[in-house]
């Protein structure tokens, strides 16, 4: 399950990147909505990523590597 969302997250960070570049061309308004909605949705997907993570190292017995 761990793989499945670093993929999906892979997945949504490149998607976010194509999104990103074609901005420009959209009205600044609606471009500043579309950017604001997808880095909320980014940092959802990374606390959701980071507490999964720990939670599989926790039960797998391995500490966090700082």
């Amino acid at each position: 399950m761990f793989v499945a969302l670093s993929l999906a997250r892979a997945a949504f960070l490149g998607g976010k990147a194509n999104v990103l570049v074609n901005l420009p061309s959209l009205n600044t308004s609606l471009a500043q909505d579309v950017k604001s909605k997808l880095d909320s949705y980014d940092k959802e997907f990374s606390d959701i990523h980071a507490g999964l993570e720990a939670r599989l190292r926790s039960e797998l017995g391995f500490e966090r590597e700082v």
